[in-house]
């Protein structure tokens, strides 16, 4: 995987779709042509967040999500199907607790 991306699917992460069920779906992006994943925040957000654009803290990926150990898993199974990680983060969008 060299260069920029040739085609590029936006992933919307949430309780119900977590790393470990984008994991299983990559063979399935792989065979759509898709050269990388653009994912929605992934640093832990407000409590019952359905979008995590509202970090509060971002030193830690979100557990609902899967963690740092769910994270590492899908990066690692995307690197072995050729698979890019793009990540969105909007340094503005914050919430307080």
């Amino acid at each position: 995987m060299k260069g920029l991306p040739d085609s590029i699917y936006r992933v919307q992460l949430n309780s119900g779709f977590t790393f470990s069920d984008l994991e299983e779906s990559l063979p399935y992006f792989r065979r759509l042509g898709v050269s990388h994943l653009y994912l929605s925040p992934i640093m832990e957000a407000a409590k019952g967040s359905t979008h995590f654009y509202n970090t509060y803290d971002f030193t830690a990926i979100s557990s609902v999500l899967g963690g740092e150990n769910g994270f590492e898993a899908l990066a690692l199974r995307c690197q072995q199907l050729g698979l890019g990680l793009i990540l969105d983060i909007v340094p503005n969008h914050m919430t307080i607790l």
